[in-house]
């Protein structure tokens, strides 16, 4: 067996990134799709994982630039195969006007679910009043809101459960 001081050198040899580097599935859909097949997966929804750091981003116009990127970029991703990879959009949340418009964007585009972070968008939590108009075209589009904090998601230190 190899010790971990070993195993964690041996990362930055072109055998270890032929091996276990990034997986192409992660950047092809045909691959993605010979992987579920290996796996017994019939279906997928594609989460926006490291896309969730929208919400670091503080100009609204920028947020929705990225947001209708990616979002185009997964649709297209998707596309190698409708009934087994499903998108779930991310929305820009800086600008709820933004955030409504891009929801019914992707809505008439086919997304079943848009990914929300639960945290803090220049200094606005998505609980506040002012976003109510967004959670109403949730209900009105048919679009499945999927909230929920990546495994690392920091909090404010209050808001963690005590033991």
């Amino acid at each position: 067996a190899m010790s971990t001081s070993t195993a964690a050198s041996s990362r930055g040899t072109a055998a270890w990134q032929a091996k276990f580097g990034r997986l192409l599935g992660c950047r092809d859909p045909r691959a993605r799709l010979s992987d579920m097949d290996a796996l017994g997966t019939d279906q997928v929804m594609l989460f926006p994982t490291w896309f969730v750091r929208l919400a670091l981003v503080r100009s609204p116009e920028a947020a929705t630039v990225l947001a209708r990127a990616y979002n185009d970029w997964v649709l297209d991703y998707c596309a190698a195969d409708r009934r087994r990879l499903f998108p779930c959009a991310v929305l820009p949340l800086q600008s709820v006007e933004a955030s409504i418009a891009e929801l019914q964007r992707v809505a008439a585009l086919g997304f079943k679910a848009a990914a929300v972070r639960p945290c803090f968008w220049n200094g606005r939590y998505p609980t506040l009043p002012e976003f109510d108009p967004l959670w109403r075209e949730f209900e009105a589009t048919g679009v499945v809101l999927a909230i929920g904090n990546p495994s690392r998601c920091r909090s404010r230190p209050g808001w963690r459960r005590q033991p």
